[in-house]
């Protein structure tokens, strides 16, 4: 007996749009699922990408030694740090100086390259990075060599670079020594430092120094009424750690800074051992002229018997030395006395012989050769021979392909900190 209002083809049909609404929802739940599958992969390996396998790429390799994107950011932050800290420095003298025009400018000058530098992230993220390539052969070649910096070295040298000394403040010298690359970051991130300025004096023409004066900005400690303790230190270290966090620079980082200064600094103790501190050098005079026909025509005078001490003081663009007949002493060869095509021309002119003219960027010069000896370096001329070898056999590695530069590096360069972001702790 059939029931009424239902047949048996109604049924089929309602049986059959059921079960394909049942696939469909089956087909909508599994593709909403493999949707969020898809999506939570992305974003998972989005931030693997960011937070565990970019930050371990290496943007170098330094004979097998990897220079990772983490290391390398954490560098580039801290030189951002550091040339902050100098602006920030030279804008304090700038307030106490403003009134000396000369100073004034001077400073000014040093505000504006600070400034373009932290506005060519590329052209400083290679400049850290080409550093970064030599610690790693210099400390390479050190280790060879059985040379080895301790932690506790560096924490002796980042203390004293504090201003804290565990056995006591030494007696200060009449010398001065350069103060760490790093302190510029410990500087900006402690009150009590200050900043002294010494203007550079104008180097003669044959100088390989700049015409641009420049202010040298030394962190110097603030007066206390009290020691400064192990306790203080430690807390002053801890603020610096924190705040190196906060933009995005790490405490690695920071030490390898110290140990890197240390690794050179006996790495050029031992090269100095290999350099003798006796060379060749050559005692001469110029005239420097703007152009080569006045050079010619100077060259052709003196030819024909007129004096030179008399043509140096008429005619010689050099005040430095021109009413002494352009003496310029005794100087080495490669160690940056003066130009190299100076240099050259002066120790391939045989003695009491007058070169033809030389072009340098300063003008034409006529050199005559006084005397030539083997005489000892100056002190500060022995360590600049000594950076000379350590130069040249850096320069040697790389040519080498000890040094493999990946292209990554250039996208991976930080902007950050920045003047207008940064706050200095309190």
């Amino acid at each position: 007996m059939r029931r009424r209002g239902i047949t048996p083809m109604t049924t089929r049909k309602h049986l059959a749009r059921a079960e394909r609404e049942r696939v469909q929802r089956r087909w909508i739940i599994a593709g909403t699922l493999v949707v969020l599958l898809i999506a939570a992969g992305l974003i998972i390996f989005g931030w693997l990408q960011g937070a565990v396998i970019q930050p371990r790429q290496p943007v170098a390799v330094v004979n097998g030694e990897e220079i990772t994107t983490a290391q390398f950011q954490s560098r580039v932050r801290l030189a951002r740090l550091g040339l902050i800290s100098q602006a920030q420095n030279a804008e304090s003298l700038l307030s106490m100086f403003g009134g000396d025009e000369s100073i004034s400018n001077m400073i000014q000058q040093q505000i504006a390259s600070i400034g373009q530098q932290l506005a060519d992230p590329s052209a400083l993220g290679l400049n850290v990075l080409e550093g970064m390539i030599d610690e790693a052969l210099v400390r390479q070649e050190a280790n060879r060599r059985g040379i080895s910096v301790s932690p506790d070295e560096v924490d002796r040298a980042i203390q004293e670079d504090f201003g804290y000394y565990a056995d006591g403040t030494p007696t200060p010298l009449p010398t001065s020594t350069a103060a760490p690359a790093t302190s510029t970051a410990t500087a900006a991130s402690t009150a009590a430092a200050t900043g002294t300025s010494t203007p550079t004096s104008e180097p003669s023409p044959t100088s390989t120094s700049g015409p641009t004066p420049t202010i040298t900005l030394t962190p110097t400690p603030a007066p206390t009424a009290t020691a400064y303790t192990a306790d203080a230190y430690q807390a002053n270290y801890a603020a610096q750690v924190d705040y190196l966090k906060l933009i995005g620079a790490d405490e690695a980082a920071f030490r390898a800074q110290y140990e890197a200064n240390l690794y050179r600094e006996r790495l050029l103790l031992a090269l100095g051992e290999d350099v003798s501190r006796e060379q060749e050098q050559v005692h001469a005079r110029h005239i420097l002229v703007a152009d080569e026909a006045g050079a010619l025509a100077l060259l052709e005078r003196l030819q024909a018997g007129e004096s030179w001490e008399d043509l140096a003081a008429e005619a010689s663009l050099d005040e430095s030395n021109r009413d002494t007949g352009g003496d310029l002493g005794w100087f080495p060869h490669g160690l940056g006395v003066m130009v190299p095509e100076f240099e050259d021309a002066a120790f391939n002119t045989p003695v009491g012989e007058i070169s033809q003219p030389v072009q340098t960027t300063y003008g034409w010069h006529l050199i005559q050769v006084l005397e030539k000896e083997l005489r000892p370096l100056s002190d500060t001329q022995f360590e600049q021979a000594v950076e000379t070898q350590l130069d040249e056999w850096l320069a040697e590695q790389r040519d080498a392909g000890a040094v493999d530069v990946r292209a990554i590096w250039i996208e991976r360069v930080p902007t950050e900190p920045s003047i207008s972001s940064l706050q200095a702790p309190q």
